[in-house]
């Protein structure tokens, strides 16, 4: 179904701010937890687990009454909350301080404007700076200038989007087959989920990561098929629902145990080594757009001091 632009400004306003932001949180409660239980999101028995889990967890029966609603109704028109995060990168020329001679020296930069994100639903717009490194093959900025000049070679040298789909044929963005849409700002473009494949596949191709063997797949298949079947075979509901979530746990043991690279490793692993180069933490949740005291961020701190950050390092010289 298509509609105007006037109508769908007013179906969107008739939708209370606060209403958006709860319905979008829960959305993103329930597709995490499928990430970490080893569920697809469009499963159908997905959103009942997901509610029990929730359950299990203490939470009232008018909090899985509402997130029971809106994934229903999510999962009813196949979609999720719209995000419509739209960035726009700029190229420019700073000056920046050199360490050695503390002279201020030109340096090549990359301005990226979010006009909306996941943390900015109020379309308040947040500006990301990036300086150019020494080394052109680390060089994000060199990067994108490469990734432009494919679009001028190409004919399709426009703002949106950016990152764009390429076929087996070669074809880049709303040339390449089997990608259609009517949002001419999105044509061609690429998905997040897209963009973790890509990540996943390039780091088992450099054995960063291990390949899952025919006989742990075998053995990972064998133990779901026995899981369900005992699920099957169980004189309750309760029961099979306790089979299952301890097959689910231990399934999602075994994943923790073994190193992933992710689409979200890119964003973790530079949060890190911000802070691992000594950088504060205030400004470090300013750059990945998070609130520094929730523990939203403190996932990202590692856990264990070095011993030159050891606490007790001086304090017992003083006590002696």
């Amino acid at each position: 179904m298509q509609i105007s632009g006037s109508a769908a400004r007013r179906l969107i306003d008739s939708v209370p701010r606060n209403s958006h932001d709860a319905r979008a949180s829960r959305w993103r409660t329930f597709t995490t937890w499928c990430g970490e239980h080893g569920w697809d999101a469009t499963e159908p028995g997905a959103v009942l687990s997901h509610l029990a889990d929730l359950a299990d967890h203490g939470h009232p029966t008018g909090t899985l009454e509402a997130h029971f609603s809106t994934l229903r109704g999510l999962r009813q028109i196949g979609t999720s909350p719209p995000a419509s995060t739209f960035t726009t990168p700029r190229i420019t020329t700073v000056k920046v301080d050199d360490p050695a001679t503390g002279r201020p020296v030109p340096v090549k930069a990359l301005v990226i404007k979010l006009r909306r994100s996941k943390a900015d639903q109020r379309a308040r717009g947040h500006e990301i700076r990036i300086l150019a490194p020494g080394d052109d093959e680390l060089c994000p900025i060199w990067a994108l200038e490469e990734w432009l000049e494919v679009f001028a070679a190409d004919g399709q040298l426009a703002a949106r989007p950016l990152l764009r789909r390429i076929d087996r044929h070669g074809n880049i963005g709303a040339k390449a087959a089997d990608r259609h849409t009517k949002d001419p700002l999105r044509r061609g473009g690429i998905t997040a989920e897209t963009v973790s494949d890509l990540v996943t596949s390039t780091a088992r191709a450099a054995d960063l990561t291990p390949t899952p063997t025919a006989e742990e797949k075998a053995a990972a298949t064998a133990a779901k098929q026995e899981a369900y079947a005992a699920a099957g075979a169980a004189p309750t509901a309760e029961e099979a629902g306790t089979i299952l979530k301890a097959w689910r746990t231990a399934a999602w043991a075994a994943r923790q145990a073994v190193r992933r690279i992710t689409g979200h490793s890119m964003r973790r692993g530079c949060m890190q080594a911000m802070l691992g180069a000594g950088h504060p933490a205030e400004k470090v949740a300013l750059h990945s757009r998070h609130s520094v005291s929730r523990s939203a961020f403190d996932v990202y701190r590692e856990k264990k001091l070095t011993w030159a950050e050891a606490t007790t390092r001086g304090v017992l010289d003083l006590a002696a």
